[in-house]
């Protein structure tokens, strides 16, 4: 009983938390991309909204499948919800809340801290890798990447790189293989169709991300989608190592202005980034309020069913 109380309140405290993190951040940065969305395409803008969400959704699949291989059986419907909620955590000073959230979320199913553990190692693994090779398949396919090598004196012609590309996603898939062979116990490995099910979900989620990034710029260009959508993945990554930045914040931006360098004045990328991560920030809140709406309706409903007075 007093477990279960203190698990009650440290749900309001964590969601307190989350909503001044959330209140905090808009207000910090509203003034920057006020200015901003006066001169951003509509059009652009939700076709940019949409894609977060595409995305937002793709990545569910991964969590489902994580804990799937640990025993837990989730519908698609109670992943999101559980994926959606916590994710805001991140927000939070300190980097590890969205962690502690899916733990609580992962304990209210049975399912044990060992178990969570490897989830969550599986689940960001798949993440990292995911995020690495789209990244480096996206540049070798770019007509912009071999000006960039040479650049840095390394002068590999379009014909090798695209060859380098087939390459990297046969070595993302056999990667990912190898781990699944290696991390699980022989009645809990993933079937190869599977497998070929997250990568594909894993390059459509950053194939979204980048393109929403892309769609934020003044002046977009076709040929310079594949390049963007390799530079947004790989700055991503550095924002998500930064365990000590909430959410990344900051890093990711510095990160991208960094990498897009050699084509873009850097006030203009950092003005681009803090745009996007503001769509995103209000994307993941919105799927964070319809989460607690189904929660609190499945909620409802499972104490109307146990309640014996209802009987």
């Amino acid at each position: 009983m007093i477990y279960k109380k203190l698990l009650n309140y440290s749900k309001w405290i964590w969601s307190a938390a989350v909503l001044a993190a959330v209140v905090y951040y808009l207000l910090k940065n509203w003034r920057i991309v006020s200015s901003y969305f006066v001169t951003l395409n509509e059009i652009n803008l939700l076709c940019a909204v949409i894609l977060l969400f595409c995305g937002k959704l793709a990545l569910v699949l991964l969590s489902k499948n994580a804990v799937a291989a640990e025993g837990l059986n989730l519908s698609y419907k109670k992943m999101f919800t559980i994926v959606s909620i916590t994710q805001l955590g991140k927000y939070i000073p300190g980097g590890v809340w969205h962690f502690v959230g899916r733990y609580n979320m992962y304990h209210e199913h049975d399912l044990s801290l060992k178990k969570s553990t490897k989830s969550l190692i599986t689940e960001n693994f798949w993440m990292l890798t995911g995020a690495i090779s789209s990244g480096l398949i996206f540049a070798c396919f770019s007509p912009y990447f071999p000006g960039v090598l040479l650049k840095l004196g390394i002068n590999i012609p379009s014909e090798i790189l695209t060859l380098c590309g087939i390459l990297i996603i046969f070595s993302w898939f056999g990667v990912m293989v190898f781990f699944d062979r290696l991390f699980r116990l022989k009645g809990q490995q993933q079937k190869i169709g599977s497998l070929v099910s997250l990568l594909f979900a894993q390059f459509l989620c950053w194939s979204c991300f980048g393109l929403s990034f892309a769609l934020i710029f003044q002046n977009l260009v076709i040929n310079g989608l594949s390049m963007t959508i390799s530079y947004y993945s790989l700055g991503w990554i550095v924002g998500f190592v930064a365990v000590f930045a909430p959410g990344g914040i900051g890093i990711r931006e510095a990160a991208l202005v960094w990498l897009f360098s050699n084509f873009y004045p850097a006030q203009e990328i950092l003005v681009y980034s803090t745009v996007h991560r503001f769509i995103f920030f209000v994307v993941e809140i919105i799927l964070g309020i319809i989460a607690w709406r189904l929660n609190a309706g499945e909620t409802k409903y499972s104490y109307k069913t146990d309640n014996p007075s209802e009987k």
